[in-house]
């Protein structure tokens, strides 16, 4: 399985994965299939255009995309993981741990940030798990979203250690 950093022109093959990951896990995203649907290419190609405050993870075999997922900040302290799946054929092969830790370093050495957040609904003890192997801990905080039914919590991962005076 190849990692890579998908670009503009691959929109249509990142559009298909997106789409398939809603159908798969509904209740793991907060955009909905229609919504995703809906978009036009445009701006699929602008979900993809490289920024370096952003970055896209895909992972693939062959031409069979199998997963993907993003981190961005807006402030540089803190960097936000989201939109993660991998298909169900590449579950337990430990290829979301593997783009996992790749992105932490990225959010890391990349873009510097301090902490690495997080939400997994409720009821996700698969994600969750994963999350903790690697070292995120809970913060404590739940959030609830508007026309989402499960709860969000909110984990964290220390990047960079304080500095001891």
């Amino acid at each position: 399985m190849h990692l890579f950093e998908p670009r503009p022109d691959d929109w249509a093959a990142y559009r298909a994965l997106r789409l398939r990951a809603l159908q798969d896990a509904p209740l793991a995203f907060l955009e909905k299939l229609p919504a995703a649907e809906a978009r036009g290419e445009a701006d699929w190609r602008d979900r993809l255009a490289p920024r370096d405050t952003r970055r896209v993870l895909a992972a693939r075999s062959g031409d069979a995309w199998l997963g993907s997922m993003i981190v961005y900040t807006d402030d540089r302290v803190d960097a936000w993981l989201v939109a993660v799946w991998v298909a169900p054929e590449a579950r337990g092969t430990g290829l979301a741990e593997r783009m996992l830790r790749d992105q932490i370093a990225w959010a890391r050495d990349g873009l510097g940030a301090r902490r690495l957040l997080l939400h997994v609904g409720g009821t996700n003890a698969r994600a969750r798990a994963l999350y903790e192997r690697v070292g995120f801990r809970a913060t404590g905080q739940v959030d609830h979203f508007a026309d989402h039914p499960e709860d969000e919590h909110v984990l964290e991962l220390p990047l960079h250690p304080p500095v001891v005076q």
